[in-house]
């Protein structure tokens, strides 16, 4: 029984994590990345776990069911073990529908593959979020970078009217790119990348992330 609780209370660590990750306000400032990566490695360091562990029950209750014939309260509780196990599987996988669904469909969005609808390639399209949100997903805030390395840089925009526009800029380099990803290098020091996107209807949204590009370190002398 034990183990069945498991499976059945993880459920609320994944709603807990995934609500607190998905705050639009968060997005909008361009913290939205380190949150979504908690949230995606919790829930898949979960699912493996979880997953495991209800295989494990179901074949080993299975197992227990078929050599008990004569032991009907045994057989009882076995059917009961695989009942449990099948329904917390059910529940946890159901978790970022059910995170949705409760929050109205407005989550801002980040790029988690374990987890269906919150890839770049899911149905979580721009037209589910109200207005319009920048998402910096590379480089990484407070990243740092040497010259003379490309840099890739890449954003997802949510919501507004399609199709959008994007402006990068740096204090230091200016105008440095006009695509959704692109790489380029930088000069050397410490640079605050500005992401502005707009929308057809001329909505804009603004993301910000600071970085700095270095000198590489001298190799030393063998």
């Amino acid at each position: 029984m034990k183990k069945t609780s498991i499976l059945l209370a993880a459920p609320l660590v994944y709603f807990i994590t995934a609500a607190c990750a998905q705050n639009p306000m968060a997005a909008a400032n361009g913290v939205m990345s380190s949150a979504g990566n908690f949230t995606c490695n919790a829930f898949c360091i979960l699912s493996f776990t979880i997953s495991s562990v209800a295989a494990i029950i179901l074949i080993l209750s299975g197992a227990r069911y078929l050599t008990s014939a004569e032991d009907v309260a045994e057989r009882e509780e076995m059917k009961r073990r695989v009942v449990y196990a099948i329904l917390g599987l059910a529940v946890f996988m159901a978790g970022p529908s059910a995170v949705k669904f409760i929050t109205g469909g407005t989550m801002a969005p980040f790029n988690c593959p374990c987890i269906p609808g919150f890839d770049n390639n899911g149905p979580l399209t721009p037209t589910t979020v109200p207005g319009l949100i920048a998402v910096i997903l590379k480089p990484k805030n407070n990243g740092e970078y040497e010259t003379g390395t490309d840099i890739d840089f890449m954003c997802k925009a949510y919501g507004g009217k399609l199709p959008y526009t994007y402006q990068w800029t740096s204090d230091i380099d200016g105008p440095i790119g006009a695509t959704e990803t692109f790489s380029r290098q930088l000069s050397r020091s410490p640079h605050v990348i500005k992401l502005e996107v707009k929308d057809s209807s001329g909505k804009n949204a603004i993301a910000q992330i600071s970085i700095n590009v270095i000198v590489p370190k001298p190799h030393p002398l063998k």
